[in-house]
């Protein structure tokens, strides 16, 4: 494969897009897609999907569409506690110490 080198910007809160070209390129790179990144030196990275114990990219294997719906119906669901969730996560952690 033809290497392809073309500069990205780090953005606010460490975000960076990975140029056009480069995304084209590689399959794997999509919007919402898990990926690995491993510091191989103190001026280089490496990015490489994120797999499976048995080698299959997360990507392919996971039907991310799905599971975003059902997070969403599992939000809508009434639940039997009352008042604040954020109340009630504060509550739980205290009295968990």
């Amino acid at each position: 494969m033809k290497q392809i080198r073309k500069v990205g910007i780090i953005r606010q809160r460490g975000q960076f897009t990975i140029p056009d070209a480069i995304r084209d390129a590689a399959v794997w790179l999509k919007e919402n897609g898990a990926v690995v990144i491993t510091l191989v030196t103190p001026t280089r990275l490496e990015i490489e999907p994120l797999k499976e114990g048995n080698g299959k990219v997360v990507q392919e294997t996971t039907d991310w569409e799905t599971i975003w719906k059902r997070m969403e119906e599992v939000r809508k669901l009434p639940g039997k506690y009352k008042g604040s969730l954020s109340e009630f996560i504060i509550s739980d952690r205290q009295t968990r110490r």
